[in-house]
């Protein structure tokens, strides 16, 4: 016999309150409490229990702000990432509530409760490098918000993500790097558990495995100017110095590159380098940084614009659920080495 489906009242039974309180609590209503609120999302969840976002998002009592949650502020790549949600957000009469993890993934969940205590209509969200649960993010879509993972998603839930293809452009670098005559080369990342990273890593080092290229994987403290510089100092330390050197981000690469200019190398030359995101440190840097052009100002004006359609009822947010933006690779100096 086939299982009914679970209503708002098998809840109300379960937590012994009524049906309209449960059906305040799924709609986020300030009159409930978050703590029952919570309560309620959990055992929804628990019992199985079905929301449908999509109606639910027509609600009344919208308070036109979408939520931001990113990893860190100072970052190049999440500044235009914002510069082009709050254009969009701000010309359909919408303001963003922005907030930081600083990479910490407890920071990360304490957010996420004040973002359902602003009672945001939607959430927008970049996770911390060590974020490796989705249980925070889970009332979300029990009280029926709109939740868009950007940059950095988590696979295997249900809402929707943008992002690049990270594979296939850390294949474009590492087919670049052998092109240029490389034959020893690092990939320069942190320590992660998001998609993101690994993504980039596996598609570096599948392609270089099949070209029968020495490579290696070396992780720094953070992704900043300081590790950057940091690294080539170690490299040099050590005696293992890369004639190739892909980076997660311009900010590193350029670090990188001041500390082999300091040692007296050149770049290209004695070592190409490759970045990641095509920030303006990328265009200011001598030489010039080869990179991944990850359009970030776009990235976040179609994330925004994603969001603020579902709440309208223009479009089904979970209709599209994954949407992939090209990336290019974008050569200049700092890899493109003079050939006879």
């Amino acid at each position: 016999m086939e299982k009914s489906e679970i209503t708002i009242y098998d809840i109300a039974k379960e937590l012994g309150i009524s049906a309209s309180t449960v059906s305040r609590a799924l709609n986020n209503n300030a009159s409930v409490s978050l703590k029952t609120r919570q309560e309620v999302a959990d055992c929804a969840e628990r019992l199985g229990y079905r929301n449908n976002p999509f109606a639910a998002n027509l609600r009344k009592g919208s308070t036109n702000t979408i939520g931001v949650i990113v990893h860190r502020l100072d970052s190049l790549f999440i500044s235009s990432f914002l510069s082009g949600a709050e254009k969009a957000a701000a010309s359909r009469g919408y303001q963003l509530i922005i907030v930081q993890s600083f990479e910490d993934s407890n920071k990360e969940i304490a957010n996420a409760k004040t973002m359902l205590e602003k009672r945001v209509d939607g959430l927008l969200v970049a996770v911390a490098k060590n974020s490796d649960s989705v249980a925070h993010f889970k009332p979300f879509n029990n009280f029926g918000i709109p939740l868009v993972f950007f940059d950095r998603i988590i696979p295997n839930f249900d809402c929707a993500s943008f992002s690049i293809d990270n594979y296939s452009a850390a294949c474009k670098v590492a087919n670049h790097l052998a092109e240029q005559g490389c034959r020893n080369i690092v990939h320069a990342t942190i320590e992660s558990t998001s998609m993101v990273y690994r993504e980039r890593e596996r598609g570096f080092n599948e392609t270089l495995d099949r070209l029968n290229i020495r490579h290696r994987t070396v992780i720094m403290p953070n992704i900043d100017f300081d590790s950057g510089k940091e690294l080539a100092n170690q490299l040099k330390a050590s005696g293992q110095m890369p004639d190739g050197a892909f980076f997660s981000n311009d900010m590193s690469a350029t670090g990188f590159i001041a500390g082999l200019q300091e040692m007296g190398l050149n770049v290209p030359d004695d070592v190409a380098v490759v970045g990641f995101n095509n920030d303006i440190t990328s265009r200011i840097v001598k030489p010039n940084l080869t990179t991944i052009n990850y359009p970030a100002n776009e990235l976040g004006t179609m994330a925004t614009n994603h969001i603020i359609d579902h709440l309208q009822g223009i479009n089904n947010l979970y209709v599209t659920n994954q949407v992939v933006l090209k990336s290019d690779l974008i050569v200049r100096e700092s890899s493109e080495r003079h050939k006879a």
